[in-house]
């Protein structure tokens, strides 16, 4: 790799935890500085991958059939527990994975590198590591910019439920605030719980091909399945002006947007490496108070499926230190930007870190 210099290098830090940059490096140029992209341990190219096919194949299992909460989750559980198995058994330490070890990882790649400093870019969970090396390794920090925050002391399966129900009253204020929106939807928070009792009280069987080269599959779907479908759809910025239409046709009873649904969300848990993902939140999330997120489990409310992973004590890993979760004071050059209608990193996460 050709270098510029080292005040025009800049590092992207992406989110999950468990995602993969490399699979979208074309998408990543700039004439004006070196761009360096890599995929954290246990993700994408890293080896050991700490994919969970049988996770996975569990949660396709689940928006297969109707069954009750308590049964979908423990189809979840059992899937990263044959997962953990199989890479215990490969030789992976699963105390191996945490936000710190990431740190130390990122610096050992700037000095393989050869920079003596760099510019971080994090993204969602790529911001908690960026806070992270702020603290454990601020001197060859240039600048950094915290995009979405994930900020672990605001909890795990209890946040994500919050930060739904935000997102989806902020959709519906903003539609108010929206003269033609308001006039085709005049209480789309009402619409939004009509889909869920709609589909909750008749869910929909469907066929849909997932391009995967089994053929059409039976798809049964229910009212939090269409939440869930939904707040997945508020990831991308470029539906956000078409959600309150595709909700209101949903609560009349209009299906025809469900199969690109499903082939959506279902693409989605094949993008982040599962295994890698709870054993880095459960680390980074051990001095959180454990009753918040089984109270989620066991009021999971409309976004149950969002609350079927397993509790940190079903899934144990060493902790990350003990002040992992403090606050970070740095005066390196910070820009923190947030997104209105962002369903899993709400502006409160990047509003508190700025501060």
């Amino acid at each position: 790799m050709k270098k510029l210099h080292n005040g025009r290098c800049r590092i992207v830090l992406t989110g999950g935890p468990g995602g993969s940059i490399t699979d979208v490096a074309e998408y990543w140029s700039d004439p004006h500085r070196d761009i360096v992209l890599y995929d954290q341990r246990g993700t994408g190219a890293a080896e050991p991958s700490l994919d969970c096919p049988e996770r996975n194949e569990a949660w396709v299992r689940n928006l297969q059939r109707d069954e009750p909460f308590d049964a979908e989750r423990a189809h979840i559980v059992d899937g990263y527990d044959a997962c953990r198995k199989r890479l215990e058994a490969a030789g992976v330490d699963l105390d191996d994975y945490d936000t710190e070890a990431n740190v130390r990882d990122l610096d050992a790649i700037r000095s393989a590198l050869g920079y003596d400093e760099w510019n971080i870019l994090g993204i969602s969970y790529g911001s908690r590591l960026a806070l992270a090396a702020m603290r454990s390794t601020p001197d060859p920090i240039r600048s950094v910019i915290l995009d979405s925050v994930d900020d672990v002391t605001a909890g795990g399966l209890a946040a994500m439920k919050a930060s739904g129900d935000r997102a989806f009253s902020e959709l519906a204020r903003a539609c108010r605030e929206d003269v033609a929106c308001a006039e085709d939807h005049t209480d789309l928070a009402a619409e939004i719980d009509q889909v869920e009792r709609r589909f909750d009280a008749a869910p929909v069987r469907i066929e849909v091909d997932l391009g995967d080269g089994a053929g059409p599959r039976t798809f049964v779907l229910t009212g939090a399945d269409m939440i869930g479908g939904l707040f997945k759809a508020m990831y991308d910025a470029s539906l956000l002006p078409l959600l309150p239409t595709i909700i209101g046709n949903l609560a009349a009873g209009d299906t025809s947007i469900l199969s690109e649904l499903v082939r959506q969300n279902v693409a989605f848990q094949d993008e982040l490496a599962w295994g890698m993902h709870l054993a880095v939140n459960c680390a980074d999330g051990a001095g959180l108070d454990p009753t918040a997120e089984a109270d989620a489990i066991a009021r999971p409310g409309r976004f149950r499926l969002l609350v079927t992973e397993p509790l940190c004590s079903e899934f144990p890993v060493e902790p990350t230190s003990d002040t992992f979760d403090e606050p970070v004071h740095s005066d390196i050059p910070a820009l923190v930007v947030a997104g209105r209608f962002d369903p899993i990193t709400p502006p409160g996460n990047s509003r508190a870190v700025a501060d």
